[in-house]
């Protein structure tokens, strides 16, 4: 996927609003949330110095951004060691009757915790657009 990070969905959820919100109406009406679970490994032997940002894209060819980038429940990139393997999910509060089709990351660079990125960075981050299976 991205040099040395491997991040690959493992499953898609509806979650209730007690799961995710610390307020019952903070969830809009006529949304819901989801969660896209994942897995990331880091496939080099230093550490991982860049990290994701997530949008879910919805039959329909609507886009959805990650609903908080500290939210706890994300996997944390950032702070993988070579050969190490994280997990965890992006939530997404998506309009109801419409269905998860693509989780696209972008790769942000930089540096942070004394890791810095190696090599040539492009101007323009990649993308990469992963199908969901909805069952």
């Amino acid at each position: 996927m991205f040099p040395d990070l491997l991040v690959t969905p493992t499953g898609v959820r509806i979650l209730s609003t007690v799961q995710v919100a610390k307020r019952p109406d903070s969830t809009r009406r006529g949304y819901h949330f989801v969660a896209v679970d994942v897995r990331a490994t880091n496939t080099g032997k230093l550490p991982n110095c860049t990290n994701v940002e997530a949008f879910l894209t919805t039959d329909g060819g609507y886009d959805y951004t990650a609903r908080r980038p500290d939210d706890p429940s994300e996997p944390k990139l950032g702070d993988l060691l070579g050969g190490e393997v994280a997990t965890g999910s992006y939530v997404f509060e998506v309009e109801d009757a419409l269905i998860p089709r693509w989780l696209t990351v972008l790769q942000r660079t930089g540096t942070w915790r004394g890791c810095e990125v190696r090599g040539h960075v492009d101007l323009i981050a990649p993308r990469v657009r992963l199908p969901l299976t909805v069952h």
